[in-house]
């Protein structure tokens, strides 16, 4: 079968990144002509095994691209170079081991090709250093692209703010991939402007669910006085520094039941890296039902 322009592009990209031949045939490598825009080129691959199954990690000049194709499981993740923290190869005897830190988790690679490792490193500390020299444009730069952008501001009302601000449990519901739908009991924060944020760590289920589909929804009860208020909306990762600070602080803060503190139980999780995320409400509804 002849090749097509773009799988004979990726292909001499790939040998340029340290790919070996036994590299070129595995699953992975032979699903990126279905991945790989034409608008973008490869610079970098590490390939070994994870976990769940073999996979593969591709830096293009637009993204970082993480592959695994499993026995029983199958995933593709897309990274922006501003979600990442860090880079790290180490030693375990013979096998070399790679760890990609981002804020949403760790990527996690074993019995990789070094060579391929240098190359890859090699490009994302470019990377690296030209987000360091912008530091200022990409703080104040917008959160990372929403799949649907509300048509317009979802108004909040002085009942309904004055019910968010006097709560702040909530249940959050997310759906995987597979379309279950995972509810969550969640801390929330609504600020000055009317903006939603919750906190979690980078590897609980919710955080996997909102990475994979954005659309979430709210929902907060009071029992005593029979209020409601339901929120659907989009989530993203808040990439604002203050506003991230700011989000931690309040909702990290331990709360008094009866007469002892107890702390937030995002604070008890100990897999993953805290990350906030920003709720755009789509659609808002309260009820006061005592009326």
């Amino acid at each position: 079968m002849a090749l097509s322009e773009l799988q004979k592009r990726i292909n001499s990209e790939l040998r340029q990144a340290g790919v070996t031949s036994y590299g070129q045939h595995k699953l992975v490598t032979r699903s990126l002509p279905n991945i790989i825009r034409d608008d973008e080129n490869i610079h970098g691959v590490v390939y070994g095994w994870s976990k769940n199954g073999f996979a593969m990690l591709v830096a293009t000049n637009n993204r970082i691209i993480y592959l695994l194709r499993g026995l029983l499981t199958s995933s593709v993740d897309e990274l922006g170079y501003d979600v990442v923290s860090g880079i790290r190869t180490k030693s375990q005897g013979v096998i070399t081991v790679l760890v990609l830190h981002t804020r949403i988790g760790d990527y996690r690679l074993t019995n990789i090709n070094n060579n391929c490792a240098r190359i890859f490193i090699a490009y994302v500390e470019t990377r690296f250093e030209h987000l360091e020299e912008n530091e200022e444009n990409i703080d104040q730069s917008p959160p990372l692209q929403i799949q649907q952008t509300p048509k317009a501001p979802v108004s909040v009302t002085p009942e309904a703010r004055e019910f968010l601000i006097e709560h702040d449990l909530a249940v959050l519901s997310t759906k995987n991939q597979a379309g279950d739908i995972w509810g969550a009991v969640v801390y929330y924060l609504v600020n000055d402007q009317n903006e939603f944020f919750i906190l979690t760590k980078s590897e609980t289920r919710k955080a996997h669910n909102m990475l994979s589909d954005q659309h979430v929804s709210l929902t907060i009860y009071d029992q005593k006085t029979v209020q409601t208020l339901q929120l659907q909306g989009i989530t993203e990762i808040e990439t604002s520094k203050p506003k991230k600070e700011y989000v931690y602080e309040k909702i990290t803060q331990a709360r008094m039941f009866g007469q002892a503190p107890i702390n937030s139980p995002v604070t008890k999780i100990h897999d993953g890296s805290y990350v906030v995320f920003h709720i755009i409400p789509t659609n808002l509804a309260f009820h006061d039902y005592k009326i």
